[in-house]
């Protein structure tokens, strides 16, 4: 029991992590959102998406990492950096 604990303390410090790493990755978001709205650049870039996303999932291939999985992980934190951009570009 006592191993399965500190596996568990193990995946709480990892999950500790990817949530500071969110909210670093939503602050560089806030950012480009900023130089999209002084620069006039549209929020949504399509093609820049495509090559992030097939980026992430061959770096996921590479860990060993469900297509799925990765596709749907991204797919949220992508639309999490549309909506913030979308609030900064439209802030007064």
């Amino acid at each position: 029991m006592q191993a399965l604990g500190e596996l568990r303390d193990q995946i709480d410090e990892l999950d500790h992590r990817l949530i500071q790493i969110l909210g670093e990755r939503m602050e560089v978001a806030d950012k480009i959102g900023r130089y999209k709205k002084e620069n006039g650049i549209a929020v949504l870039q399509t093609w820049h998406w495509e090559a992030m996303l097939k980026a992430r999932l061959d770096l996921g291939n590479q860990k060993g990492l469900n297509e799925a999985f990765i596709t749907k992980l991204f797919r949220s934190i992508h639309q999490e950096s549309i909506h913030r951009q979308r609030s900064v570009i439209n802030q007064g």
